[in-house]
């Protein structure tokens, strides 16, 4: 695997799979914890919305069935999602940092109120 970053719209197909997944896994149990600030921030278009309309629906199934279904339903909200999202990912599309350390560093820039 080479070390070369790409930002999520570079990445072939195969790879897009790979990175909505690994996301759509993260973003579930950050719903799940109610914990949904950072990542509103990325959307621009009510995508966050659309796709936990859906997560609330369907949230008295399984997790796994719960993410493989979002991933199905949504694909392309995850995928515009992550146009937006300043993460960078290996030709395979695995995240540069895993999705638990980008929010800590995402939530450690944020400066502090009064």
């Amino acid at each position: 695997m080479s070390d070369k970053l790409f930002s999520f719209t570079d990445l072939n197909e195969s790879a897009q799979q790979t990175a909505v997944k690994d996301f759509a896994i993260f973003y579930v149990h950050q719903y799940e914890n109610n914990d949904m600030e950072l990542i509103a921030n990325y959307d621009q278009d009510g995508i966050v919305h659309d796709i936990n309309r859906d997560l609330y629906i369907n949230r008295f199934s399984l997790e796994s069935t719960i993410i493989s279904d979002s991933i199905s339903e949504r694909f392309s909200k995850y995928a515009r999602l992550l146009e937006n999202v300043d993460q960078k990912y290996y030709e395979n599309g695995n995240p540069e940092k895993n999705w638990p350390e980008w929010y800590e560093a995402k939530y450690a820039e944020i400066q502090r109120g009064l």
